[in-house]
C-alpha cells in the first residue's frame, strides 16, 4: 500500500529555522536637585549589538524558484535607541 504524497511519514516541527539573539539594555540615573524635585535620565537600547537575524527559509511545494529554500528577509527590528529625562516636583 502506497502512501499519498501529502501524508509522507515525516513528523510535525522536524525542520528549524536560524537562531534569533536580541539584547536589550537600560540605564537610569536619579539625580536629586532640591528636597522636594528631582531629574532622572534614562536611556534604553533595543538589539544592542544590531545582530542581523535571518529569517526562514521560503519553501514552497512543487515551485521552480530559484529561491526556493533560501533566507530571503529578516526577522526583528534594527538598533533602536531612546533617551528620557523626566523632572519630579
Amino acid at each position: 500500500m502506497s502512501l499519498p504524497v501529502d501524508k509522507l511519514l515525516a513528523g510535525r516541527n522536524i525542520l528549524s529555522g536560524p537562531g534569533f539573539a536580541d539584547v536589550d539594555l537600560s540605564i537610569a540615573k536619579d539625580t536629586k536637585i532640591k528636597e522636594r524635585v528631582s531629574m532622572q535620565f534614562r536611556c534604553e537600547a533595543f538589539n544592542l549589538f544590531n545582530h542581523s537575524n535571518w529569517g526562514n527559509p521560503t519553501v514552497s511545494q512543487g515551485s521552480t524558484s530559484l529561491t526556493n529554500g533560501n533566507v530571503t528577509s529578516t526577522a526583528g527590528d534594527p538598533r533602536i535607541m531612546q533617551f528620557a529625562l523626566k523632572f519630579n516636583f
